[in-house]
């Protein structure tokens, strides 16, 4: 199977003493069916965002899924002390090994190239971040 994918979220921000959209229980990282991904770095908030993102996957082998997410993320209204609204851009890259129905194992890299929002957002300076993660999951 090979997928190419964009999507787009909107989520108002505050303005005028209203609080915005708020989702009740955001799905940000499925890795199956529905890929939900909103970054590895889970920095990105679900609430005055505007995001596009792209990406693709593929099953290279029976057992094995490979994909890669890129993410740009700016705010839907200023709230932090930067005149600039960009929060910055992450790519994430993954591979999934699906040992048995019950057994999966996962690993991957993420980058987060912050703009001066998100600096100021995660507290983060101007330099490339980076994040590799490792997991096992067990489905009961």
């Amino acid at each position: 199977m090979f997928r190419v994918y964009i999507r787009f979220l909107w989520a108002e921000g505050p303005e005028n003493n209203e609080l915005g959209y708020r989702p009740l229980y955001p799905n940000r990282h499925s890795n199956s069916g529905f890929r939900a991904r909103y970054g590895q770095f889970d920095l990105i908030p679900m609430t005055n965002v505007l995001t596009i993102q792209g990406g693709l996957h593929f099953d290279p082998a029976e057992n094995w899924t490979l994909g890669a997410t890129f993410l740009y993320a700016e705010q839907d209204n200023n709230t932090v002390a930067t005149n600039d609204e960009e929060l910055g851009i992450e790519v994430d890259i993954w591979a999934e090994y699906r040992y048995s129905e019950h057994l999966v194992f996962n690993v991957g890299v993420a980058l987060l190239f912050p703009e001066d929002a998100g600096e100021a957002l995660w507290l983060v300076d101007e330099d490339l971040q980076f994040l590799g993660y490792i997991q096992a999951r067990l489905l009961f």
